[in-house]
């Protein structure tokens, strides 16, 4: 359901690492399930959440540049990406 693609409004808002990005996510999935729940089986709600949230908002490493969106806030950022990534997953599974 989510591959690193976060729409430009939900960015500007603080991306994932604002928690109220979780809420959208709710949305955006009850959006899919009901337009697509009938012919698709099994769900994936966020791919490499790791990866995205250690690299998208925390660090940079040599063998992994800092990737989109880039944001480097190393100690804090991939906490709280990671904790709405978690959040929006639990919401997403209770629909």
């Amino acid at each position: 359901m989510f591959h690193w693609d976060t729409p430009q409004a939900l960015q500007d808002l603080g991306g994932w690492p604002n928690p109220v990005i979780a809420d959208y996510f709710q949305d955006y999935a009850k959006i899919l399930f009901d337009n697509f729940g009938d012919r698709v089986k099994y769900w994936c709600t966020i791919n490499e959440p790791r990866l995205f949230s250690s690299f998208g908002y925390g660090r940079s490493l040599p063998v992994y540049p800092l990737l989109a969106p880039g944001l480097e806030m190393h100690g804090v950022g991939e906490y709280l990406a990671c904790h709405t990534m978690l959040l929006a997953h639990a919401k997403a599974y209770h629909l």
